[in-house]
């Protein structure tokens, strides 16, 4: 009995602290989260999540602010993206436009990088890292040769695998990230689906079919392929993967 007893209230025990140590460690996580830059002896930091502090050389505490979403910062000398100063970047007109673009009256930035030529005024996200402004498209921070600013328009969302989402069409051309899909058709390509509705690694237009992950036309029969899962499609001579 009396050992029973001794078990129940160890476990209790051991359960009271396990949940005292899971507030604990949740409250300093989503802190960390929330308010990732801290000042610690007289200088600031970029605390990342339970991780190490990493300190900002330059940094000025007095004028210090944390902007938006936590992954961008500025003080009356420097702007920062997590642990990383933006090169001359002006801390007086410095926004934040989403947890990874911003911009100055100068220049558009993603992450820590500049986007080259991008013009601040016009600007605008499209999804999946592309963009664009007055004169150019961009994916990530390097324009895209060639794409019709107009009629440019994302194909790829978020529920499509990290591996192959981004894609996107013009007026002209498809294009896998910022390469041309060589062959396609940009007025019948269509990403294709499984009878289920989840996105397969295959694309088409009216004529062919592509391997969208590796961005290239296969030697398939257009009338006769079809998806047979996410990662498999199949024509009247043969089966195809994500390696064909």
């Amino acid at each position: 009995m009396h050992t029973a007893l001794y078990i129940i209230t160890g476990l209790l025990v051991l359960l009271a602290i396990a949940i005292i140590g899971f507030l604990f460690i949740g409250k300093a996580f989503f802190s960390s989260v929330r308010n990732p830059y801290k000042e610690v002896n007289g200088q600031m930091v970029y605390q990342v999540p339970l991780g190490r502090a990493s300190p900002l050389a330059g940094s000025d505490p007095a004028s210090f602010k944390q902007i938006g979403s936590g992954n961008h910062a500025k003080d009356k000398n420097q702007v920062y993206y997590q642990d990383l100063i933006l090169p001359k970047a002006d801390p007086t007109t410095f926004e934040e436009i989403d947890s990874l673009f911003s911009k100055d009256k100068n220049q558009v930035y993603l992450g820590n990088k500049v986007i080259e030529g991008a013009d601040p005024n016009t600007f605008t996200i499209l999804g999946s890292l592309y963009s664009k402004d007055i004169k150019n498209v961009y994916f990530t921070t390097k324009s895209i040769n060639g794409a019709d600013r107009e009629s440019f328009k994302i194909i790829s969302n978020e529920s499509w695998p990290f591996n192959f989402n981004h894609f996107a069409k013009d007026r002209k051309q498809v294009y896998c990230a910022d390469t041309v899909l060589v062959g396609a058709d940009s007025s019948t390509f269509t990403p294709l689906t499984t009878s289920g509705g989840a996105v397969s690694i295959f694309g088409a237009d009216s004529s062919h079919i592509f391997n969208l992950p590796f961005c290239r036309q296969l030697d398939a029969d257009r009338e006769s392929f079809m998806v047979v899962d996410e990662e498999t499609g199949k024509d009247k001579e043969r089966e195809y993967t994500s390696d064909s």
